[in-house]
C-alpha cells in the first residue's frame, strides 16, 4: 500500500482535521503514514498507532528486488499541528517520524517581497518508540517547516518517549527548517537500558527513567549516542564534545520496590562518533558549568533520591569522560506519604462506630422486637419460664460523622445499617435476647496533612455477627457481641504533583463485653451505669498504587 491517512483535507477551504486515528498492524505501507494531514489547515489530537509490519521497504513484483523508500509518518501534518501523538510498538521502518508537522503559513521569508512571518506552531506532540523498534532515519517530536527566525510559534513542550529502540538517525525534541533549536520544553524521555541513537538535538529537557530492578551491578547504559554531530557553527565537521549546558538533565526511578541503595551509580548515556563505540571514537560529555549537578529524583511518590549528575570515562584509557552517570548520594521517604495511611485511620474508625450503632441502639431495637407477640393470643404467654418466643426482625440506622486527630487530621461520614431477627428466652428473673444480624456501612472521608495536601476517597463495609443480653428484673445486665465481614476503601490524592490512587480490601473482626445497672427513677427516667469494653481489628493489606510501588498495610487493632 502506497498511503494511508486516518484523516485528510485539502483546500484553503477545508476543515481542521482532528480527532483521527491510524493503525497498520502488518503489512507494508511504502510512503506516508499519518493519523491527520492537511494541507491547507491544521492539525490537532490525530494518532498513529504501529503494532507491527514495515514502513518505507517493500518488494517491487516487477523486478522481485527490494526498494528501500524514504517513507514518512506523521501523526499530524498541516499548517500547525498540536495535541498528536506517534506510538510504535513493534516493526522496521525506513524514513522519518513525526509527531507532529507544521508547515508554512504566510509569505515565506525567503521571497523578494516583504514577507509576513512564518507561523508554525507545534505544541504537545508525542513520538514514543518501545522495545525492539527499528528506525533507519530521524525522530522529531516536532519539525517546522520555518525558519525559527522568523516563527511567531515556536516548537514547545513536544516529547519523544524512548524505550528499548535503535534508532539510525537523530532524534530531535523540537526543531526548524533552519536547523535552529526554536522552542523550548521539549522532552526526551529515556524508559529502558539499550536503547540507541546518533544523536540527539532541540532537547531541553533530558529525563531518565531508570527501570524497575536496576542495581550498580547493571552496567547496560540507558542511552548510547554514536554518531554525534559538530554543533551548528562549529569550525570543524568532526565533533570534539557533547554539550549539555542547556539541558536539564533529571533522573527518575521505576519499580514497586527501591533497588538503589547510597552509593550505588547507574549509567545514563555514552557518547561516541563515526557510528564506533570504543575509546578512539570516544565524545566527551561537557557542560558550561562542571557537570556535578545535584539531581532529585523519586521512586514513583514514595521514595526521594538524591543524585550527584558525573561523567567518567567509559573507556580507560580515552581520556574522554564520554560517560553521563548518577550516583545516589541519600535516599529518604516522602513525608507525604502519610497522606495514603489516613485512609487506614477512617476505615478502622467507621467500623468503630458501627460497634456504636450495635450498643446504643441495635440491642434495644433487637430486645424490644424480640418482646413482640407474634399475636394476641400468645399475649398470655409472654413470661412463660423456658418458652422462648419466635424470631423477630429488627433494623435500625445511623448517620455518623467524626474527625480524627493524627498530627493531622481526617474527617469522615458516613451511613450504617443493622438488620437481624432476635428472640428472648425467660428464665426465672433473667431475660436472655439474642440473634443473628447483618450489618453493613457505607461512607466518605476527606484526609489533610499539615502542609496542605488532601486525600479523599470511600469506604464501606458488610459483614454479619450475633449479640446476646441478658437482663435481670432488678435492671441489671450483662451483654455482648461478635461481627465478622469485609471491608473495602480507595484512595485518590495528589502528591509531589502526580494524582495517586489505590484500591484496598481486608477482613475485619470485632467484639464487645458489658455490664450495666438500669435504674428506674421516681420521675419515670432512667439512669443507666456500665462498663463496655471493644475491641475492633481490621486485617492488613497489600495495595499497589497507581505509581507502581506496592505498600503492605499492617494489621490495625482499635480497643
Amino acid at each position: 500500500m502506497d498511503s494511508v491517512y486516518g484523516g485528510y483535507a485539502s483546500g484553503a477551504h477545508a476543515g481542521v482535521v482532528r480527532g483521527n486515528t491510524a493503525t497498520l498492524d502488518s503489512g507494508i505501507i511504502a510512503d506516508i503514514l499519518a493519523g491527520g494531514y492537511a494541507d491547507s489547515t491544521g492539525v490537532d489530537h490525530n494518532e498513529v498507532h504501529i503494532y507491527g509490519g514495515t514502513v518505507g521497504t517493500y518488494i517491487d513484483p516487477s523486478t522481485v528486488s527490494t526498494v528501500t523508500h524514504a517513507a514518512k509518518v506523521y501523526g499530524g501534518y498541516g499548517t500547525t499541528a498540536t495535541d498528536n501523538t506517534v506510538e510504535i510498538l513493534a516493526g522496521t521502518l525506513t524514513g522519518n517520524v513525526y509527531g507532529g508537522y507544521a508547515t508554512t503559513a504566510g509569505t515565506p521569508a525567503t521571497t523578494g517581497a516583504s514577507p509576513t512571518a512564518e507561523v508554525s506552531a507545534l505544541r504537545n506532540n508525542k513520538v514514543t518508540l518501545r522495545d525492539g523498534v527499528t528506525v533507519t532515519g530521524n525522530v522529531y517530536g516536532a519539525y517546522a517547516a520555518a525558519n525559527a527566525s522568523n516563527m511567531t510559534a515556536a516548537t514547545d513542550s513536544n516529547t519523544i518517549d524512548l524505550y528499548k529502540a535503535v534508532i539510525d538517525g537523530t532524534l530531535y525534541g523540537g526543531m526548524a527548517q533552519d536547523g535552529a533549536g526554536s522552542g523550548k520544553n521539549n522532552t526526551l524521555a529515556v524508559y529502558a537500558r539499550g536503547a540507541k541513537a546518533d544523536d540527539f538535538v532541540g532537547v531541553q529537557n533530558l529525563r531518565f527513567y531508570v527501570p524497575a530492578g536496576t542495581t550498580a551491578a547493571d552496567k547496560e547504559t540507558m542511552l548510547t549516542l554514536d554518531n554525534v554531530a559538530a554543533p551548528a557553527g562549529a569550525t570543524t565537521a568532526t565533533p570534539t564534545t557533547k554539550d549539555l549546558s542547556h539541558v536539564n538533565v533529571g533522573v527518575q526511578l521505576a519499580g514497586n520496590r527501591p533497588s538503589l541503595k547510597v552509593g550505588d551509580a547507574v549509567s545514563l548515556m555514552k557518547v561516541y562518533k563515526g557510528n564506533t563505540t570504543n575509546a578512539a571514537h570516544a565524545v566527551a560529555i561537557t557542560s558550561d558549568t562542571p557537570l556535578v549537578n545535584k539531581a532529585t529524583g523519586m521512586q514513583g511518590i514514595s521514595l526521594r533520591y538524591n543524585f550527584d549528575l558525573l561523567t567518567r570515562e567509559a573507556e580507560a584509557g580515552s581520556g574522554k569522560n564520554n560517560e553521563l552517570y548518577a550516583t545516589v548520594t541519600s535516599a529518604s521517604v516522602n513525608p507525604d506519604t502519610k497522606s495514603l495511611v489516613e485512609t487506614r485511620a477512617a476505615s478502622l474508625a467507621f467500623l468503630t462506630s458501627g460497634s456504636d450503632l450495635l450498643t446504643d441502639a441495635a440491642m434495644t431495637a433487637a430486645m424490644e422486637a424480640a418482646a413482640t407477640p407474634a399475636s394476641e393470643s400468645q399475649a398470655g404467654r409472654a413470661r412463660v419460664d423456658g418458652a422462648p418466643k419466635e424470631y423477630r426482625m429488627w433494623a435500625v440506622q445511623n448517620v455518623s460523622s467524626m474527625r480524627l486527630n493524627s498530627g493531622s487530621h481526617v474527617d469522615a461520614k458516613g451511613w450504617g445499617l443493622n438488620l437481624g431477627f432476635a428472640k428472648q428466652r425467660v428464665s426465672g428473673r433473667n431475660t436472655l435476647t439474642y440473634g443473628p444480624f447483618v450489618e453493613y456501612g457505607k461512607g466518605s472521608y476527606d484526609s489533610y496533612l499539615d502542609d496542605g495536601l488532601h486525600g479523599s476517597g470511600n469506604m464501606d463495609y458488610l459483614g454479619v455477627g450475633v449479640m446476646a443480653k441478658s437482663q435481670s428484673e432488678n435492671g441489671a445486665y450483662v451483654e455482648g457481641s461478635v461481627r465478622v465481614g469485609r471491608v473495602k476503601s480507595d484512595y485518590a490524592g495528589t502528591i509531589d504533583n502526580t494524582h495517586t490512587t489505590y484500591d484496598s480490601s481486608s477482613t475485619y473482626y470485632a467484639g464487645h463485653l458489658g455490664v450495666g445497672q438500669e435504674k428506674q427513677l421516681k420521675n419515670g427516667n432512667t439512669i443507666e451505669t456500665y462498663a463496655k469494653y471493644f475491641f475492633t481489628h481490621q486485617g492488613g493489606d497489600t495495595a499497589k498504587l497507581s505509581t507502581g510501588e506496592v505498600y503492605d498495610f499492617d494489621a490495625a487493632d482499635s480497643h
